[in-house]
């Protein structure tokens, strides 16, 4: 994520973001989304948070992986959800037309990209879970990383 996008938007009114919102929401393609670039930059960040704090107390020699590994879930449970949501307002399938000859339906793209999307997600969840494990003296960790996935 563009780090001067990040610092622009946290110094931005709640005002000036339901505006930007509105803006983006007019430009929205619902075939590929159904949240708009702003609404995805604040859920990001509040998945971030949430993940950070988490793992706050994960070992140094860890953190630089656990840290690439939290951006990457809480990347993916923002898209995850505006793929649910895609898929809730189009469906799973879609029409197809080849030529004048061949049409049919075939499975959608954002049907496609969440089955993928949803399997690298289980992974790396279950290697921070893993993490979480081999340190059995955070059983609190362990309860908050269960909400997290419990609220994606």
């Amino acid at each position: 994520m563009n780090e001067n996008l990040t610092k622009e938007l946290k110094h931005q009114s709640k005002t000036e973001q339901q505006h930007q919102i509105e803006r983006e929401r007019l430009m929205l393609d619902t075939k590929v989304n159904f949240f708009t670039k702003t609404e995805k930059q604040i859920m990001f960040r509040a998945k971030l948070k949430q993940l950070r704090h988490i793992f706050s107390e994960v070992e140094d020699d860890k953190k630089e992986i656990i840290d690439n590994i939290i951006q990457s879930v809480a990347f993916m449970t923002v898209e995850l959800k505006n793929l649910e949501e895609v898929i809730k307002l189009n469906g799973q399938v879609e029409r197809y037309k080849n030529g004048s000859c061949q049409s049919g339906y075939k499975k959608s793209a954002a049907s496609d990209a969440y089955n993928s999307m949803k399997k690298t997600f289980v992974a790396d969840v279950k290697l921070l879970t893993e993490q979480l494990n081999s340190n059995s003296t955070q059983t609190t960790t362990n309860d908050e990383l269960l909400e997290f996935i419990k609220s994606k």
